[in-house]
């Protein structure tokens, strides 16, 4: 993959040291994440414009942005063209009033092989879009342009548009060959120290800063690592801790607090936290060998030593990665080969950079979202008037509810069906805590949770929840967002004990509102449609309460894409498309040349992706087959090459690493359902 970083930093922040890097011929397409980019730089926001390609126009080109978060980063719009691919974003930093101000940046990537037609439809979109502060970078291959002279003997409608709006040039150095194919253009004089970089593709990247007040920086809130912590010095003392003595007196509000209060004191003590890292977890050698790549490249881009430096910090990074990669393989610890690749793999999810409220404003602090969310989730969510909440008395009709002996079997059931994960809650007490303490506070939750029943109350904690907005679409609008509530864990374990489910389900105590712990609930009119099937279908029109459901030609049900002919072959497509992307990233992203580490990424992370519901779609073609199986044939033959084994043949290949082939994996798959559904109970 070829990329030319044209690299904007205001002030040097955590991580790379740049708030903004901008990326020319990325080469990637739809199916790739933005792991390719990101990995686990969860500093970054990742905007792209991808070329569309077909059978006419090849795989190349394509534009990307990474911008940090500080910046408060907005897209503006988007174009493609034949030969062409653009971006335009805006970045809000503080101004001497305290306001936000704004510089709106254009990244463009245009190939020599670019029509006239293609370029004027470029200069006609940037056009409208031009503020008081507007910069334009990227690679846009005009090196016949003199840009002393200002005068080019066939690029004269860009000099032109580059006159009209007052945009000065700011590379006065060679950024290819004896070319300037690379620009940095301004219609403000905000542009400061353009040096070139480090030459690490066929281009010159550069490296500049704006004359801007630099972003504040975040708040670094420290996490706790609980994989650190010592669970055994925890458990011990709660375990030697009264429990009876210290909540006998207290009502259930406090007994909670106390329990909560007790849990996390133990938690400040045992379990070591993050700290904030400027440069992650690279070591000193290589940092210092960043540095003179640097500066060798300031002084002379093009020299004999800024590439030997360049090419010595890409060798020792390379190595660097091998040696982490080398030493998770011989810990033989699974979690650490997960996190390892779960890490370099999957991109970090970061807040909404800027978010679009019903009146159309553009919010971008934290407070004004947070604010904007609320409102917005309240507003949908409001309870119908048709159906007001029931009084708080019972019935006389309905009888008593005779109090269960809630067992420490009971708790430790609860506990074993909380996921062992380090989730976020309003007590901060994680699923993580419970998992590892599940004996020792067995004697504490049962004195709580029978005080809750004795005195017919829920401790106020356990009615709060973390509210997280979540994208159901890739739009910033507000009303693409769905909550999801983040409650404590204690209440999922106590909501555990059936007696009390079972009570309110057969006296119908559940209000007509509640959404969980329920079946049989009324259906979304609006998300379901219709699917017909067969040439004989009488093709009706279907109505549920009214409503008439829309018609589709497929749907996709619990992750399978159902065709109304029954071929699955957009669903086979979907998949190989998704596992060939995340193939080729596990090349990208991993750097040694231990087969077994390939093998073993491949089984977790790509073998899901074409086996999941295999039963239901496994293909009746040959040719159906082969395009599935010339994925695992791809990946074999990139891992001989990769780890310089001899090449051989694909059945020879997956017999030296253990793999079987994905058509035999299917054949079993589908005998074990034949059999578990002839010996089903």
């Amino acid at each position: 993959m070829q990329s030319k970083p044209t690299v904007n930093t205001t002030a040097k922040g955590s991580g790379t040291g740049y708030h903004l890097i901008l990326l020319c011929e990325t080469w990637l397409t739809s199916d790739d994440g933005d792991a390719l980019l990101l990995g686990s730089q969860g500093d970054y926001v990742a905007f792209r414009k991808d070329r569309i390609t077909n059978a006419e126009i090849s795989r190349g080109g394509g534009v990307a942005i990474l911008c940090s978060p500080l910046l408060n980063p907005f897209l503006i719009a988007s174009f493609s063209s034949d030969g062409i691919e653009c971006l335009v974003i805006d970045i809000h930093f503080p101004s001497q009033s305290n306001a936000l101000s704004s510089i709106r940046i254009c990244l463009i990537y245009r190939s020599p092989s670019c029509s006239a037609s293609s370029l004027t439809s470029l200069l006609s979109f940037i056009d409208p879009l031009i503020s008081n502060s507007f910069l334009i970078c990227g690679d846009l291959n005009f090196p016949s342009i003199d840009w002393t002279r200002l005068t080019s003997p066939s690029n004269n409608d860009f000099l032109s548009f580059v006159c009209d709006h007052r945009m000065t040039q700011f590379v006065d150095f060679k950024t290819r060959g004896d070319n300037i194919l690379d620009l940095v253009l301004c219609n403000t004089n905000i542009v400061r120290n353009v040096t070139p970089s480090l030459p690490f593709a066929d281009h010159t990247s550069i490296s500049f800063s704006l004359g801007v007040p630099s972003p504040p920086l975040g708040d670094f809130v420290p996490s706790r690592l609980y994989h650190l912590a010592d669970w055994e010095s925890i458990s011990s003392l709660i375990s030697s801790h009264d429990w009876t003595l210290a909540l006998s007196s207290l009502d259930v509000e406090h007994a909670s607090i106390y329990f909560t209060n007790f849990c996390n004191s133990l938690l400040e003590t045992f379990v070591p936290k993050s700290s904030r890292s400027p440069f992650f977890h690279y070591p000193k050698h290589l940092r210092i060998l960043y540095g003179k790549s640097q500066r060798a490249s300031s002084l002379a881009s093009n020299s004999m030593q800024a590439a030997s430096f360049a090419k010595r910090f890409e060798r020792a990074l390379r190595v660097h990665s091998e040696r982490v990669e080398s030493r998770v393989i011989d810990s033989k610890n699974p979690k650490a080969f997960y996190s390892l690749c779960k890490t370099r793999l999957s991109s970090s999810k970061s807040a909404p950079p800027g978010i679009i409220d019903l009146n159309g404003s553009l919010l971008l602090t934290n407070k004004d979202k947070a604010l904007a969310f609320s409102k917005y989730f309240a507003s949908v969510s409001t309870l119908p008037m048709h159906a007001p909440l029931r009084p708080s008395v019972p019935s006389p009709t309905i009888p008593l509810f005779d109090l269960p002996s809630i067992s420490p079997a009971q708790i430790l059931a609860g506990i074993a069906s909380l996921a062992p994960k380090c989730n976020f809650s309003p007590d901060c007490l994680p699923n993580i805590f419970y998992a590892k303490c599940k004996f020792s506070i067995v004697s504490p939750l049962l004195i709580i949770f029978n005080k809750s029943l004795h005195s017919k109350s829920i401790p106020s904690l356990w009615k709060q929840a973390i509210v997280k907005p979540i994208p159901k679409t890739s739009s910033n609008a507000i009303s693409t967002f769905r909550p999801i509530s983040l409650t404590c864990s204690v209440t999922k374990i106590f909501e555990k004990i059936s007696e009390i489910t079972s009570y309110l389900e057969s006296h119908n105590l559940f209000d007509f509102n509640q959404a969980g712990l329920r079946w049989n609930l009324p259906l979304n009119e609006t998300k379901c449609t219709v699917v017909h099937y067969g040439n004989l279908s009488p093709r009706a029109q279907y109505l549920i309460n009214g409503t008439p459901l829309s018609v589709s030609p497929s749907i996709k049900d619990l992750g399978v894409l159902m065709q109304s002919s029954l071929k699955f072959n957009d669903h086979i497509s979907r998949i190989v498309s998704k596992a060939r992307a995340k193939v080729n990233l596990i090349f990208i992203c991993l750097f040694s040349t231990e087969p077994g580490l390939y093998s073993r990424a491949f089984s977790t992370f790509v073998r899901p992706l074409l086996e999941y519901g295999s039963v239901v779609w496994s293909p009746h073609t040959v040719t159906l087959a082969n395009h599935i199986e010339g994925v695992q044939r791809n990946f074999s033959k990139r891992l001989f090459i990769r780890c310089r084994i001899p090449y051989s043949l694909y059945p020879d290949r997956i017999a030296q690493l253990s793999l079987p082939t994905l058509e035999h994996r299917r054949l079993i798959s589908d005998i074990l359902f034949l059999h578990k559904s002839i010996n089903s109970s």
